[in-house]
């Protein structure tokens, strides 16, 4: 799995969000996600799951779910289940047992209630990620990165 962090406009914001590209044992891409930890440290969101479609139904999609729970020992929480997706999810949640924990869909406005005492932090972040840009760091890196020390 490769895996790329943007600290700019995350959902989860102070922390990142992270865009993975998904491969099989040999090598070859899978698919692709989306992800972040919410920043209180207590859930795995899962913002996008796509893995193509010559590569479905092949457990893919619940290794990468059984990565990020292994990774992060949190409980795994899609953001947005779509209808042809239901199955997955709820395939997914029958793991229990074994230690993936999937909860129910998420609303991110809900979920940001939450953390909003983190507000100062994410608005400082904001400041120094524009100030980067304005520096003219290149984007993968002004946006790469969290709080300067």
């Amino acid at each position: 799995m490769s895996r790329v962090a943007s600290y700019w406009k995350s959902p989860v914001s102070p922390n990142p969000d992270f865009k993975v590209e998904v491969f099989n044992d040999s090598g070859t891409s899978v698919g692709i996600a989306s992800y972040g930890v919410s920043p209180i440290f207590d859930r795995v969101y899962v913002f996008g799951l796509d893995i193509d479609p010559e590569f479905r139904r092949q457990g893919y999609g619940l290794a990468f779910l059984w990565h990020l729970a292994c990774r992060h020992r949190l409980p795994i929480s899609p953001v947005k289940e779509l209808q042809p997706a239901k199955q997955f999810w709820n395939a997914a949640r029958r793991m229990g047992e074994a230690g993936l924990v999937v909860l129910p869909e998420s609303d991110m406005d809900d979920e940001k209630e939450r953390w909003l005492h983190l507000q100062p932090e994410i608005d400082q972040l904001e400041c120094q990620i524009s100030a980067r840009l304005d520096r003219n760091e290149p984007w993968s890196e002004a946006v790469g990165r969290g709080l300067d020390a």
